[in-house]
């Protein structure tokens, strides 16, 4: 593209050896902003499916534990002789 001041008109007539050419970088620049789009659609998918796992973990109750008394926590077990 331009440097900033300089009109587009510049850029078409100066730097582009034909429509052709000028038709080729427009088409790839619209090829580039499309893909770049798709990129952001995919990411927002990714992150919006991440955050939902993260809740469902959340949401999910906790593993149940052994039913001890905080005394028996403590105690070591014997080791075999």
């Amino acid at each position: 593209m331009p440097r900033p001041g300089l009109p587009l008109v510049h850029f078409n007539d100066r730097c582009c050896g034909s429509v052709a050419e000028l038709r080729s970088i427009i088409l790839k620049a619209r090829r580039l902003a499309d893909h770049h789009a798709q990129q952001e659609q995919a990411a927002a998918a990714a992150k919006t499916w991440l955050l939902a796992q993260i809740e469902k973990k959340r949401a999910a109750p906790a593993a149940p534990t052994a039913e001890t008394t905080p005394d028996e926590l403590f105690i070591p077990s014997r080791l075999a002789a």
